[in-house]
C-alpha cells in the first residue's frame, strides 16, 4: 500500500509539473507576437504601465521609441504578403539585436514596433534610435535570394512624472509623424513641452524610401 501510494504521488507530481509547464507556455504565447516572436501589444501595455509606475515612484528615467516601416504597404501590394512577413521578421530581428538586453522590444501591430528604453534620458535614447534606424537602412531584408532595401521612421520621447501610457504614446506618435513629414528614414525626438526635432545626424530629408 505504501509503495502504491508513493507511485501515485510521483504520478500526481509529474502531472502537476506538466500542467505548470503548459500554463507557463500558454502565458508566454499570450504575450508573444505570433509572427516575429517579440512581445505583443498586450505585453507591451503591461510593461509600459509597470515602468511608468516605477518612474513615478523612483524617478527612474524611461524613454519610448515608436518605429514605423516606411511605405510598408507598397511592399505588400507589389511583392505579396509572404515578402511582407519576411520584412517584418527581418526588421524585428534587427531591432531586437540592436537594442540593449534590458530594453523591451515589442510589435504593436502591422508594421509598427516599439522599444521601451529604461534607465536612459532623451539624449542617451537618441543614440539608440539612430543605431536602430541606421542598422535597418544598412541591412536589406532578404527573401528567396532577393534583397529589399528598407528604411524606418522613428519617434522618441522621454516619460515625465505625470505621464500615463496614453500621453507618452501620443507624444512618441507626434515625433514619429514629424519624422514622416520630414521625408522618412529619420528619427525625431520630442521633449516636453518642446516640439519634435530631428535627432542629429539621423535625418535624410527628401528620402522617399
Amino acid at each position: 500500500i505504501v509503495t502504491i501510494a508513493m507511485l501515485m504521488g510521483v504520478v500526481a507530481l509529474r502531472h502537476i509539473r506538466l500542467q505548470s509547464r503548459e500554463i507557463q507556455a500558454h502565458r508566454a504565447e499570450a504575450h508573444a507576437d505570433a509572427l516575429t516572436g517579440l512581445a505583443n501589444r498586450r505585453a507591451f501595455d503591461k510593461e509600459l504601465s509597470r515602468r511608468l509606475a516605477q518612474r513615478q515612484r523612483q524617478g527612474t528615467p524611461l524613454c519610448l521609441l515608436i518605429i514605423d516601416i516606411d511605405n510598408f504597404k507598397s511592399f505588400n501590394d507589389e511583392f505579396g504578403h509572404l515578402v511582407g512577413d519576411a520584412i517584418l521578421k527581418g526588421v524585428a530581428k534587427i531591432v531586437e539585436s540592436t537594442a540593449r538586453q534590458m530594453d523591451i522590444v515589442a510589435r504593436l501591430g502591422g508594421d509598427e514596433f516599439a522599444v521601451l528604453v529604461p534607465d536612459s534620458d532623451l539624449e542617451t535614447a537618441s543614440h539608440a534610435a539612430e543605431r536602430i534606424r541606421s542598422a535597418i537602412s544598412d541591412n536589406p531584408s532578404q527573401w528567396k535570394g532577393d534583397e529589399y532595401a528598407l528604411t524606418v521612421s522613428i519617434g522618441l520621447t522621454e516619460a515625465q512624472l505625470d505621464d500615463d501610457p496614453a500621453s507618452l504614446i501620443k507624444r512618441s506618435d507626434s515625433a514619429l509623424y514629424a519624422a514622416k513629414e520630414a521625408g522618412r528614414n529619420c528619427a525625431f525626438r520630442q521633449g516636453y513641452p518642446e516640439p519634435a526635432v530631428p535627432i542629429p545626424c539621423g535625418c535624410l530629408h527628401g528620402s522617399t524610401a
